[in-house]
C-alpha cells in the first residue's frame, strides 16, 4: 500500500511539472498575443507606374515606431526604381476603412526591407523587435498577418513549431507542425517577445519520372509559411533605418569576385588545413583593396580581427563573408586577414561606397516600340566585360505582343538607331523616341552574344498595350 501510495504521488508530482512547463507564467494567451500583434498592421496598397504601363500593388506592413509612424515591410521588390514607385497608402487592421496616406523612406537591397512613414495622425501601436538569440527547435512560435484583400484583410494568426535553425548563410528559421501566416507577419515567442519576420520557405524536395528516368525538381507553395528570418540577422537596418537624405549605401572593397576554397587549396597549403577562407578573385586597379595591398589568389582567413565562421560548404563561407562585409558602412577602416605564402598578414583597408549596380541605373521606356531598357554602369563592365566591346544601352524588358517582341531581347545592347551612335539612355530617347512616333522602319544595331548586328523594327504608330515587362 505505501509502495502504491508513493507511485501515485510521484505520478501526480511528475503530472504537475510537466504541466507547469508546458505553461509556464511567462506564456502569454494567444489571443492576447494575435490583439497585440494586430494593432501594429497594416495593409499598404501602392503604385508601379512608367511609360509601358501601372500596377497597383500591395503587401503588409508592421509598425516599428508609433509616434514617428515608421513601418517595415517586405513585400515590395528593392529592385524597382524608386521613382516608379509611388500613391503609398496604409490601411490599419481591423476593417475600418480608415486610410492613411504614407511615403517611401528607403530600402536597404542586402536584406530586401523597406520602410515607410505614415504622412497623417493615426492611434498606431508599434512592435519592438526582440533579439532573437536562444530560440530552440521545438520551441512554439505565433504570427500575426492580414488575409488578401478580396478577403476584407482580415487579421489571422500561424502557429507552429520550430524544427530547425538553418545556415543559408544567414540564419533561416525553419517550421514545422503548422504554418506561419503570410510573408512580412511578425513572429512572436509565446512569452510576447517579437523575434523574427516570416520572409520566406524552404522548397520542397521531389522526384518527377520523365523520359525514362527519375529527374530531381523542387517546389514553393504559394504561401510562403515555411519559416521565418530572426531579428539579428536584420536588427542592424531597423537601427539605422535608410531616409531619402541617407539612403542605404553599401560598401565596396574593390573585388569583383570572391570563390570558394577547394580541396586542392587546402592540400596544397599546410597553413589552411582545417580553416575556413575566401579566395580573392580579380581586384580592381586603384581600389581599396589593392591600395592596401590585397592581391588575387590572396586566401581572406579574417574580417575585422575575427576567423571566417565555418559553415558546411566552401560556397556557404563565401557567401556568408560578403554578407559580414555588407554590414560595414562606407568610409569604415576594417581589417582583413590573409594568407599569402603560408602566412597570416594583417591588412586595413578603407572601404569606399560601392559602384552603381544595374538596378540603380536610369531607366528609359519607350511605350510605342513596347520596349525597356537601362544605362551601363560601372558594375557591368566589372561583372560582364563581353558586354563592354562596345557601350551601348542594355534592354532589361519587352512587352510580349509589341514591335519589337521576338526581335529584340533581354541583355541585347543597343548600340546605334538609324546608324546614330548611341551610349545612354538620354541619347537613345533623342533619337529613338521620334522615330517611334511615326511607321517608317528603324534599323537597330544591337550587340548580341559579343557580336553587332541589325534589327529592323517597324512601329505601330499607337502605344503597346500597357504592361510592364520584367527587369
Amino acid at each position: 500500500m505505501k509502495t502504491m501510495t508513493a507511485f501515485v504521488v510521484a505520478a501526480a508530482i511528475l503530472a504537475t511539472a510537466a504541466m507547469a512547463a508546458s505553461q509556464t507564467p511567462a506564456d502569454q494567451p494567444l489571443d492576447q498575443l494575435v490583439a497585440r500583434a494586430s494593432k501594429a498592421l497594416a495593409r499598404v496598397e501602392y503604385r508601379r507606374s512608367n511609360k509601358l504601363g501601372e500596377q497597383a500593388l500591395y503587401g503588409q506592413a508592421v509598425c516599428i515606431d508609433a509616434k514617428r509612424g515608421t513601418f517595415m515591410t517586405g513585400d515590395i521588390s528593392t529592385g524597382v526604381p524608386s521613382d516608379e514607385l509611388d500613391n503609398f497608402v496604409l490601411f490599419p487592421a481591423g476593417g475600418t476603412g480608415k486610410k492613411v496616406d504614407a511615403e517611401l523612406l528607403g530600402s536597404d537591397p542586402e536584406e530586401g526591407l523597406t520602410f515607410l512613414a505614415a504622412k497623417q495622425p493615426h492611434d498606431w501601436s508599434e512592435l519592438k523587435f526582440s533579439s532573437s538569440a536562444g530560440l530552440n527547435i521545438g520551441q512554439r512560435v505565433i504570427s500575426v498577418g492580414l488575409l488578401e484583400p478580396r478577403l476584407g484583410s482580415p487579421v489571422y494568426m500561424g502557429l507552429a513549431v520550430i524544427s530547425a535553425k538553418l545556415r543559408l548563410p544567414g540564419e533561416f528559421v525553419a517550421v514545422t507542425g503548422g504554418t506561419l501566416s503570410n510573408e512580412s507577419s511578425p513572429v512572436m515567442t509565446t512569452d510576447g517577445r517579437v523575434i523574427g519576420l516570416v520572409r520566406g520557405q524552404l522548397p520542397t524536395s521531389m522526384q518527377l519520372y520523365a523520359a525514362n528516368r527519375w529527374n530531381d525538381t523542387m517546389i514553393r507553395e504559394l504561401q510562403h509559411t515555411r519559416g521565418f528570418v530572426p531579428t539579428d540577422e536584420f536588427a542592424h537596418v531597423i537601427a539605422n533605418i535608410p531616409t531619402p537624405q541617407q539612403p542605404r549605401k553599401l560598401p565596396w572593397i574593390g573585388v569583383v569576385t570572391y570563390e570558394p576554397l577547394t580541396a586542392v587549396d587546402t592540400a596544397a597549403t599546410e597553413s589552411l588545413r582545417g580553416r575556413p577562407g575566401v579566395v580573392v578573385g580579380r581586384v580592381i586597379g586603384e581600389s581599396p583593396a589593392t591600395k592596401a595591398d590585397i592581391r588575387q589568389r590572396d586566401v581572406i582567413v579574417a574580417l575585422d580581427g575575427k576567423p571566417l565562421e565555418a559553415l558546411p560548404t566552401p560556397e556557404l563561407v563565401v557567401s556568408n563573408f560578403s554578407r559580414l562585409l555588407s554590414r560595414f558602412s562606407p568610409g569604415a577602416k576594417v581589417k582583413v586577414t590573409i594568407l599569402r605564402d603560408g602566412k597570416d598578414q594583417d591588412r586595413e583597408v578603407l572601404l569606399t561606397e560601392r559602384p552603381p549596380t544595374p538596378s540603380e541605373a536610369k531607366r528609359y521606356y519607350s511605350a510605342r516600340l513596347g520596349l525597356a531598357a537601362r544605362d551601363m554602369v560601372k558594375w557591368d563592365e566589372y561583372m560582364a566585360p563581353a558586354m563592354f566591346i562596345k557601350r551601348g544601352v542594355p534592354i532589361t524588358g519587352v512587352v510580349p505582343g509589341g514591335p519589337v517582341h521576338q526581335k529584340l531581347f533581354v541583355n541585347d545592347v543597343i548600340t546605334s538607331v538609324n546608324k546614330r551612335r548611341v551610349t545612354n539612355v538620354a541619347e537613345l530617347s533623342a533619337v529613338l523616341d521620334p522615330a517611334a512616333e511615326g511607321t517608317a522602319e528603324i534599323t537597330l544595331t544591337v550587340l548580341r552574344r559579343g557580336m553587332e548586328q541589325p534589327v529592323v523594327v517597324t512601329p505601330s504608330g499607337v502605344p503597346v498595350p500597357r504592361g510592364l515587362p520584367g527587369d
